[in-house]
C-alpha cells in the first residue's frame, strides 16, 4: 500500500471519532435542541478539516491548491457554528440574523477573497509558494503580487484570521455560558448538576483551541516525530469533542424555553387566582 495513503487512512480516525455525536444527534430518539444541531454542525466541520489536512498533506489530493481551499472553507467556518450553538442555548431569542450575519459574515468575505487569490496564483506558482513559505520556511516577499497575496494574506492572514475568531467565540461563550448556568439554576434549583455540565462545555471549548492552535501553527509536519505528535493530538481532539457532545447533551433546554415555561406557569397561576 501507498505510504501516504496509509497514513491518510490512518488520520482518518480522528476524523471518524469526530462524528460520533453529530450521527447521534440524527439517530436520536429525544427531541433535539436547534443548538444542540449547531453543535454538531460544528463537530462535522471540525471533521472534515481532519480530512482534507490529511488529505492535503499526503498527496491525496492531485492539485494541493484544491486542498488548501477546501482545508481552509471548512476552518474559517468552525467557530461561526459554536457561535451560533451559544446564542440559540443561552439568549431568551435565540439566533437572530444580526447573529448569523456576526458569525458568518467574516469567513464568507475571507474565503471569496482567498479563493480568488490562489485561483489567480495558478497551480504552478501555487507550487512555489507551498515549497518555500509552507516546506522550507523562506517568507521573503517576491515581485509577484498574488504571490505576495497568498503570503500575507492567506498564510499569515489564515492564522490570525482563526486566532481571532477563537479568542472572540471562546471568551464570549465562556460568559455566555456561565449566565445560563445562572439561569438554569433560577429556573429549577435542582438542576444545579446540570447546570455544571455548561461550565464543562466552555472548558472543553478552551482545550480544543489549545489543539487547533497547535494544529494551524504546524500544518506541514516535517518528520515523523511530528507526525506522531500531530496525531496524538488530534486523537485528544476528538476524545475531547466526544466529551463536549456529551455534556452539551445534558443541556436540553434553552434559556428561550425557560422563559416560555415561565411565562406559561405565571399565567396559568393567574388564572386560577383569577377563578377563585
Amino acid at each position: 500500500m501507498n505510504p501516504d495513503l496509509l497514513i491518510f487512512l490512518i488520520f482518518l480516525t480522528p476524523a471518524m471519532a469526530t462524528l460520533i455525536w453529530p450521527i447521534r444527534t440524527i439517530f436520536t430518539s429525544k427531541p433535539v435542541l436547534l443548538a444542540q444541531w449547531d453543535l454538531s454542525a460544528m463537530q462535522f466541520m471540525v471533521s472534515l478539516a481532519i480530512v482534507f489536512f490529511a488529505a492535503n498533506n499526503y498527496g491525496i489530493i492531485n492539485h494541493p491548491y484544491i486542498g488548501d481551499v477546501l482545508y481552509t472553507i471548512v476552518c474559517v467556518f468552525t467557530f461561526p457554528f459554536y457561535y451560533i450553538f451559544l446564542c440559540e442555548l443561552t439568549r431568551h431569542q435565540g439566533a437572530t440574523l444580526k447573529d448569523r450575519r456576526i458569525a458568518f459574515m467574516p469567513p464568507i468575505l475571507y474565503c471569496i477573497i482567498f479563493v480568488v487569490i490562489v485561483f489567480n496564483l495558478g497551480e504552478e506558482q501555487y507550487g512555489e509558494y507551498a515549497q518555500r513559505v509552507l516546506m522550507r520556511k523562506d517568507y521573503s516577499l517576491t515581485q509577484n503580487f498574488f504571490y505576495n497575496a497568498m503570503h500575507i494574506f492567506g498564510y499569515w492572514g489564515f492564522e490570525l484570521f482563526v486566532f481571532i475568531q477563537m479568542v472572540f467565540f471562546i471568551g464570549l461563550g465562556y460568559f455566555r455560558l456561565r449566565r445560563y448556568r445562572v439561569r438554569l439554576i433560577e429556573y429549577n434549583p435542582s438542576l444545579k448538576s446540570k447546570a455544571r455540565s455548561a461550565f464543562m462545555v466552555a472548558g472543553l471549548a478552551f482545550l480544543s483551541c489549545l489543539i487547533i492552535i497547535y494544529v494551524v501553527m504546524n500544518p506541514y509536519p516535517e518528520t515523523v516525530a511530528q507526525m506522531g505528535v500531530l496525531y496524538v493530538l488530534l486523537i485528544v481532539f476528538s476524545a475531547v469533542q466526544y466529551m463536549m457532545g456529551e455534556y452539551a447533551n445534558m443541556l436540553d433546554i434553552s434559556v428561550k424555553q425557560m422563559l416560555m415555561a415561565k411565562r406559561d406557569s405565571d399565567d396559568l397561576s393567574n388564572s386560577n387566582t383569577e377563578q377563585q
